[in-house]
């Protein structure tokens, strides 16, 4: 990132010319291709033993397990509140991202670096096993995250980021990687 005369700029790094090339890590050694395929042979969905989907995760303070923010929330997966759950529903934008997630309404104006951050080919329809996956960039490097996709609601809805199109997951699954 470049700074001249108040204005920002982005510099995309092209991983073919050798800059961040070969550098994906996997995230506490959870790899999406392997747990994936693990669960369609076993026919168990994923629960990720490393972000456990419980009070805990919610954070602290306001939010923490004895809060009454907390109270009433229910770790679930999109399908057991949504009757079509769509990781994306046509493509990715900005309005998309609803309740206060800067971050990733600003991704979606950079279409090369979504597709890095939301690698393609994930939905809750063709080899669906509750494992989603994205790529976000840490201390120099690209880190493949892997989560379930269990996430709080209370009341029926989402508690945290949520699509304008009630049934696309991918923000706020987006949102669970970054905590995690």
């Amino acid at each position: 990132m470049a700074s001249s005369s108040g204005r920002v700029t982005i510099q995309l790094v092209d991983e073919e010319a050798g800059v961040g090339a070969g550098r994906l890590q996997l995230f506490r050694g959870q790899s999406y291709e392997a747990i994936r395929a693990a669960c369609l042979d076993s026919g168990i969905l994923f629960r990720d033993p490393y972000f456990p989907a419980g009070p805990d995760a919610l954070g602290y303070d306001q939010l923490g397990p004895d809060s009454e923010k907390a109270k009433g929330v229910k770790w679930m997966r999109p399908h057991e509140f949504c009757a079509e759950p769509k990781f994306i529903c046509e493509d990715m934008s900005r309005t998309d991202v609803c309740q206060g997630s800067l971050a990733a309404a600003s991704l979606t104006l950079y279409p090369r670096l979504l597709r890095r951050v939301v690698p393609p080919g994930q939905d809750f329809q063709h080899g669906y096993a509750g494992v989603f996956h994205f790529q976000l960039w840490q201390f120099g490097r690209w880190m493949d995250v892997v989560v379930d996709d269990r996430l709080p609601v209370r009341e029926g809805k989402l508690m945290f980021v949520r699509s304008e199109q009630r049934n696309e997951f991918w923000a706020p699954l987006l949102e669970k990687a970054y905590a995690k």
